[in-house]
């Protein structure tokens, strides 16, 4: 990484820089702004990555300390004649300037806002006042750079790839195999055990809805109000309403997709899939009508789930279900949760058939979560 800002330095009208930006960028391409060492910026992030922060809050502060991020490595490579950027967004809303914490998009002026927003998101973590004497001094800074002010080599960033492009394959291949396909949203962020309720009460009322306990008014009123509530910027409850009630007697699998976050309590191995697909198991396992027949897999498509070999897990009642066979009856499942522990259940139950393991597959796009409702005579 040190030997980038040098060769971008020495770029001429003659040359053309073409960068390949993907999730991941940030933490590979780490040149922490001098007196700032690589411990002390890889403890603030890890610390932040445990507190829950989102991926864009990581990003503003990975920015701040950083002497590649941001533009600058734009800027090291003004003498160029033409800079193309080709990115494939992990990031909810595609915010090009912060995927891989933006190294080649300069936002001229907006530095200030940048350092502001950091700021704010280490006081809201309460790391503000914890900070290296090394990092303070970087805020109190005034923004700049030693990669100069300008805009860099003209050229244009490309977005080549998004979870809009991922999930326009899963509705292609769910409708090949006979399944009708309602997109809840794109856009999915908050704590999993937020979007793990969202995700339980939304699968006992559809249940509900098909197995005719309720009426298709109560329905409306039931989900319009689970919405309601929801900061998902493209969430259009009417739409979707209306395609889960013309979708009630076939088979039905809705997606959804985004990046939801992790607040790290316990000392045990896992990632937020695996969590989120553990705690949608216990909690429709503890509703009154029970959804049969209905599971949920929540994976990332990097192939990657926190610091372990899966990209997620399979949920369903029939997760929870099992378990408490094999413990003969103790539903221990939430203490697994509780401990952020959930790769040590799925690894211990049933020689981890429950796992969505596919390797690394090169290319991330955020999360994916699917909900599967199977007809009765499936």
């Amino acid at each position: 990484v040190q030997q980038q800002p040098p060769i971008a330095y020495a770029m001429t009208e003659n040359d053309v820089l073409c960068v390949l930006i993907s999730g991941g960028g940030s933490a590979l391409l780490c040149l922490p702004k001098k007196p700032i060492t690589l411990d002390e910026k890889l403890d603030i992030i890890r610390a932040l990555a445990s507190a829950g922060a989102t991926i864009v809050e990581l990003n503003y502060v990975r920015i701040v300390l950083s002497d590649v991020k941001g533009g600058q490595l734009a800027r090291a490579a003004s003498g160029a004649y033409r800079l193309y950027s080709y990115i494939i967004s992990d990031i909810v809303g595609d915010p090009i300037e912060l995927i891989a914490s933006g190294p080649t998009i300069v936002n001229v002026g907006c530095e200030r806002n940048v350092q502001r927003n950091a700021r704010e998101v280490l006081m809201k973590y309460n790391l503000w006042n914890r900070l290296p004497a090394s990092v303070a001094g970087v805020f109190n800074e005034p923004g700049l750079t030693e990669h100069g002010t300008g805009t860099g080599p003209g050229g244009s960033p490309f977005l080549l790839g998004s979870n809009t492009v991922a999930i326009d394959c899963f509705e292609k291949r769910a409708s090949a195999q006979g399944l009708r396909c309602v997109v809840l949203s794109k856009m999915i962020e908050g704590n999993v055990e937020l979007v793990g309720g969202m995700y339980v009460a939304l699968a006992e009322h559809i249940f509900n809805l098909k197995a005719g306990l309720i009426t298709e008014q109560e329905f409306k009123g039931r989900v319009y109000a689970l919405l309601q509530g929801l900061a998902y910027p493209d969430l259009q409850p009417e739409e979707f309403m209306a395609e889960v009630i013309r979708s009630k007697r076939e088979r039905l699998l809705i997606v959804g997709a985004g990046e939801p976050t992790v607040q790290v309590k316990g000392t045990g191995l896992g990632g937020r899939n695996q969590e989120l697909a553990l705690r949608f198991s216990y909690g429709v396992r503890t509703l009154s009508n029970v959804p049969e027949r209905v599971y949920f897999l929540s994976a990332g498509t990097d192939g990657i789930d926190g610091p372990t070999d899966a990209a997620g897990a399979i949920g369903g009642a029939c997760v929870a279900r099992e378990r408490e066979l094999q413990q003969k009856g103790v539903i221990d499942g939430m203490h697994y949760v509780e401990q952020n522990d959930s790769y040590r259940f799925y690894e211990t139950l049933a020689d981890g058939k429950y796992f969505v393991k596919t390797g690394h597959t090169g290319t991330n796009v955020m999360d994916v979560h699917l909900l599967l409702f199977e007809s009765n005579d499936t």
